[in-house]
């Protein structure tokens, strides 16, 4: 079964007065994750004709929320801020080390596989007979690197077939930011929302590895997002 680890965060803030009501909440979420299946450097395997199979699965949802409100309609100044930052570099590997020994290997098979799922929400509201500002900004950040290596090392017939492959699927990131207002004679809304993402999936092999069986060999390295 194929679990999803949820790193999140929220902050909420709110404020009423009669005369001035200043609420902010500030979310910051900055997480990184990295799952690796590795034969390190220094190991020999031995297969005896049996299949050699690396997999590596990152399947995470990062959260940062933040919402900040001054609502009481009977303040003469309202001010809501909401700041929210989402950091989440993913690294996902399925690698073999230079110099590694391998021998008697049917199929050969490195799978990496990562699915993002980055939400970064900023909410401010405001109200004031006077004046009210509501302010809301939103940042992701997120570096996605899939990665699938059969290092150097001697010439490795194979039995079967050979697969590499580096994927980032149904990875989805939604930044968003929201200003609200309400007031008699001065009222300010702003809101700002960035989005900055990096997505790369590398699938490589540095040796020779002819594959004797009857199907089909790939190396791949897809890398597919969602804004």
């Amino acid at each position: 079964t194929e679990a999803t680890s949820t790193l999140a965060t929220s902050a909420i803030a709110g404020a009423g007065a009669p005369e001035v009501g200043v609420a902010g909440a500030v979310a910051l979420n900055l997480v990184s994750s990295t799952t690796e299946a590795v034969l390190p450097a220094g190991v020999s395997i031995a297969a005896g004709t049996g299949d050699l199979t690396l997999t590596a699965t990152n399947t995470v949802t990062a959260t940062a929320k933040a919402t900040g409100k001054s609502e009481d309609a009977g303040t003469k100044t309202g001010i809501g801020l909401g700041f929210a930052l989402n950091v989440a570099p993913f690294t996902t590997a399925a690698t073999i080390a230079d110099g590694v020994l391998l021998t008697g290997v049917g199929s050969l098979s490195l799978t990496a596989t990562t699915t993002p799922t980055l939400t970064t929400t900023a909410e401010a509201g405001a109200a004031g007979t006077s004046f009210s500002l509501g302010g809301a900004i939103a940042i992701t950040y997120g570096e996605t690197e899939p990665i699938a290596r059969v290092g150097t090392g001697a010439a490795t017939t194979l039995g079967g077939t050979l697969t590499v492959k580096a994927a980032e699927t149904r990875g989805t990131i939604t930044t968003t930011a929201g200003g609200t207002v309400a007031g008699n004679d001065v009222g300010i809304g702003i809101a700002f929302a960035l989005d900055v993402t990096t997505d790369t999936a590398r699938a490589s092999t540095a040796r020779v590895l002819p594959a004797t069986g009857s199907g089909a060999s790939t190396s791949a390295a897809p890398a597919v997002a969602t804004p």
